[in-house]
């Protein structure tokens, strides 16, 4: 629940003051305070004290503590605005400026992640604040004593209690109770959370030091759930919370400790060990919280057996879902491509009782069906089938010179595999001695990457389920190029803290061409942040342009889309209208593509239309002249503005004004443009008089079939709109790139743009809040943007591929490498150039969370940052740039 970052990458506004984000100094060279539990420290910051890259004084003390201890620092100051930052002795920070809104304390509450030395970091809010302080700091026995008893560890035991008002809280605001049990070396337990008056969430930190979370178990908003082993004995701290702050209700807790691991599994339903069946899903059958009927059977199995179960029916689309003695869940939907046959091939992993499911892909299916179970034999399956149900890896590797490396320098080791269409895998890497990156690729490609996972500082983890089966690799890399160390690799199955894929395939099922009318009720599913969904799934060739496009009066449109390939986009306000979203797509590979049809914001209801049309059926995405650009005089002007050094000291970036060379460059020598149709400002050329000047230079010389580039990476920054409100910025906000003398808004930069007579423009933005620019500027026809974040998010440095900003090494890259280029014409258009860069952002931001309220723009997470792609009248297929 903690949320720490690399925050000395972060890429500040010129008025963002987030003092953690510019650190990047060390703190040897000075003296640093020993602190012990229970201490008080009264100190002073000073002019003279040692200094933060942005100006901030700060002073520094350390302690130490053992994992699971309980730690509370506090700040508090009547004279300066108080900040306080916490390093763990991995290198997680974990900061906080007001806390609960006082702007003279500063408080960290936490849970120690392992043993050794912590530095705590007093300082201020603001550059050059002044006065005194007092500082306090405690650490307690972890999560026992007064926090509401706890087990002894054994039998089956349980707790109930109470979340209210007055209790522990997280720093994120939600109110917790803590326990504590102890089991032997060993020993399986499992640890169950149930509330029908908030949505429990529920945190175990074993006695090896890992942390588990599970927030709603099998789907449910009313469960969660953890079952663990430690390899050692010794007490597990738990923790009783819930998803989002100031919830409040009873809740009952319940532990089983095993004595020596689960048998048997869970409880069989129906058929037994029956190697055929008959049956039928109908209105009065169990139901699967997104509305899908199902029945269960049992089929016991031995360690290395093979298992089949194959199920079949010509009245619905059936959905096979098969669980392993310990909960790993492997599923099928269409084998072989078939909408009316599902199959499990799988070997067995362990002996005992496993439950299958029989089940259907959309809610309210019902009809008759055929199951046929079997178990016995070994060595796996031939020809199409699955070889065996992969049971994880664990290693000790070292990062080293010599190694492989990736494009961007990083050495890297790999682990292949084998692994079975719906396994759900955990894959954790850490290391003491490098900031570790871990990937999975499948037979289809990257599936997903990550670099630090939640709580658990610069160490990786992935909790996924196989898309398909086949064979697979896991990539341990580092951060950045050139790191070395050990590391540990852990793979397992059936880990992780996802929700199962059990209830997440209720999808209606589309074609291509198909047009339905829907409506988001409060019946529907909620997505995470609260958002009603309705999800769809179509089919769609490997090459096939595809449209999809949602509707509505009532609801702000937000539209997601998912499929084979890595593919993950999805899509707001499109044109800046509130009531339409649209994505628009190549297929990259041929299989089943899912929607999810939501809103912007939390409970909206209300009607909407969905279609999903063929791109190259639909005239308005009809290439002009046949996919060129226009006629045979067409050329290629650019603006390349790049500033690395600002006037003030405090604001200078690293890399950005190289950004604008290395675009400049890239255009050039693989986009098809000539030396002199380009202009390049960086640094104290980059001024607003200049640029007016540049734009004034190539409007004189272009015609209106030429393409218009410009680039800028920088600072960005949000300002009041002076004036009346305007129609495009709702929020009263304008954002502004802030060139070397002066900032310019986006109001200001479309009117520079109407200066130009072309009928097409790339604009690239890599600055913070660089996304708002959608609004004002790609507001006329011909134009589209690419934005480094939303409006009202900051924008990282890309200090892995020493660039100044993600957007500007992948805009590159997109045109260097040739990649982007998906049906290999020699031509970059509009939709390969966004799919290109869509999917290199989601190697490098995951997530995509709605921005709640912040009680300042610098409390922003910024691993809320991903690409903002936004068209006005430009086709999918309008080309911008013939690779050279």
């Amino acid at each position: 629940m903690f949320k720490g970052s690399k925050l000395s990458t972060l890429k500040r506004s010129t008025s963002a003051v987030a003092v953690a984000s510019a650190i990047a100094i060390g703190f040897s060279g000075f003296a640093i305070a020993q602190v012990a539990k229970g201490d008080t420290f009264t100190g002073n910051l000073a002019a003279g004290d040692e200094q933060l890259q942005s100006g901030e004084y700060q002073d520094s003390y350390t302690f130490t503590a053992n994992a699971g201890d309980q730690i509370t620092v506090d700040l508090t100051s009547t004279q300066f605005d108080t900040y306080l930052i916490l390093i763990t002795p991995s290198g997680e920070q974990i900061e906080n400026d007001d806390w609960e809104g006082s702007l003279s304390q500063s408080r960290v509450e936490t849970v120690a992640p392992g043993n050794g030395t912590y530095e705590v970091l007093v300082t201020s809010f603001a550059p050059g604040e002044t006065g005194g302080y007092t500082l306090e700091y405690d650490a307690g026995a972890g999560y026992g004593g007064g926090y509401g008893g706890g087990y002894d560890g054994g039998a089956a035991q349980g707790a109930t209690g109470t979340l209210a008002p007055g209790d522990q809280t997280l720093t994120s605001g939600e109110y917790s109770d803590r326990y504590e049990f102890t089991a032997g070396p060993g020993e399986a337990v499992s640890i169950d959370l149930t509330s029908n008056d908030f949505d429990p969430y529920l945190i175990v930190q074993t006695p090896d030091g890992e942390q588990l979370d599970n927030d709603d178990y099998q789907g449910s908003l009313s469960r969660s759930h953890i079952d663990a082993t430690a390899a050692n004995g010794g007490t597990y701290m738990v923790q009783v919370t819930s998803f989002a702050p100031g919830e409040t209700g009873a809740y009952s807790l319940s532990f089983n400790g095993s004595g020596g691991g689960y048998g048997g599994g869970q409880p069989g339903y129906g058929g037994g060990n029956s190697s055929g069946s008959t049956g039928s899903l109908s209105s009065g059958d169990e139901q699967l919280q997104s509305g899908e009927f199902l029945d269960r059977y049992t089929l016991n199995a031995s360690a290395g057996e093979n298992i089949i179960v194959d199920l079949t029916s010509d009245q619905f689309d059936p959905y096979i879902i098969l669980v392993t003695p310990d909960g790993e869940q492997i599923e099928n939907d269409d084998w072989e491509g078939s909408l009316s046959h599902s199959r499990v091939e799988t070997v067995a992993s362990q002996g005992g009782a496993y439950e299958v499911i029989v089940t259907s892909f959309a809610p309210g299916e019902t009809g008759s069906y055929a199951l046929s179970m079997e178990s016995g034999g070994s060595g796996g399956f031939s020809g199409g089938g699955y070889a065996g149900s992969f049971s994880g890896l664990s290693e000790t590797g070292t990062l080293a010179r010599g190694d492989e490396t990736l494009e961007g320098g990083e050495f890297f080791d790999v682990y292949p595999f084998s692994g079975s269409a719906g396994q759900r895998l955990s894959i954790e890497m850490t290391s003491t001695e490098f900031d570790t990156w871990v990937g999975l690729v499948g037979p289809e490609g990257i599936i997903d990457a990550n670099d630090d996972a939640p709580n658990m500082g610069t160490n990786s983890r992935l909790d996924i389920s196989l898309p398909t089966s086949g064979e697979y690799s896991v990539i341990a890399t580092s951060f950045a190029a050139g790191e070395t160390g050990r590391y540990n690799l852990n793979v397992s199955a059936g880990g992780g803290s996802s929700r199962p894929v059990t209830n997440s395939n209720n999808a209606s099922e589309l074609y291509v061409g198909a047009s339905v009318n829907g409506q988001l009720t409060t019946s529907d599913r909620r997505g995470q942040y609260g958002e009603y969904e309705d999800t769809y799934s179509f089919q769609a060739q490997a090459g096939q342009n595809v449209r999809v496009v949602m509707e509505s009066g009532p609801i702000d449109t937000y539209l997601r889309l998912t499929g084979p390939g890595g593919v993950s986009l999805e899509n707001d306000d499109y044109n800046g209208s509130l009531d339409q979203s649209v994505i628009e797509f190549r297929a990259p590979s041929s299989g089943r593509y899912t929607i999810t049809a939501t809103s912007y914001a939390e409970g909206e209801t209300g009607a909407y239309t969905l279609s999903v049309t063929d791109g190259t059926g639909n005239s308005q995405l009809i290439p002009n002249n046949g996919g060129g650009y226009g006629g045979d005089s067409t050329e290629v002007y650019g603006i390349f503005v790049g500033i690395s050094d600002y006037p003030s000291f405090y604001n200078d970036l690293p890399y950005t004004a190289q950004d604008a060379v290395l675009a400049h460059d890239a255009v050039r020598d693989f986009g098809g443009m000539n030396a002199s149709n380009a202009i390049l400002l960086t640094d104290e050329e980059a001024t607003e008089a200049n640029l007016r000047q540049a734009f004034q230079t190539l409007s004189a010389r272009m015609d209106d079939d030429d393409t218009f580039v410009f680039f800028f990476s920088g600072h960005g920054n949000r300002v009041d709109i002076r004036g009346p409100a305007e129609t495009a910025d709702l929020d009263g906000m304008d954002e502004t790139i802030e060139l070397y003398d002066n900032p310019m808004t986006d109001t200001q930069f479309d009117a520079l743009l109407d200066s130009m007579p072309v009928e097409r423009a790339l604009i690239i933005l890599d600055s913070c809040y660089s996304g708002g620019f959608a609004k004002d500027v790609i507001s006329s026809p011909g134009r589209m943007g690419l934005f480094s974040s939303e409006e009202d998010v900051v924008s990282l440095v890309a200090s892995k591929f020493e660039a100044g900003g993600y957007l500007a090494h992948f805009f590159r890259a997109a045109l260097e490498t040739g990649e982007a280029d998906i049906n290999g014409d020699s031509q970059l258009d509009a939709i390969e150039l966004s799919q290109y860069l869509r999917t290199s952002y989601l190697l490098e931001h995951q997530s995509k969370r709605q921005l709640e309220s912040f009680d300042s723009l610098d409390d922003i997470d910024v691993t809320y940052q991903h690409l903002v792609v936004d068209r006005s009248g430009v086709s999918p297929y309008e080309v911008f740039f013939e690779l050279r």
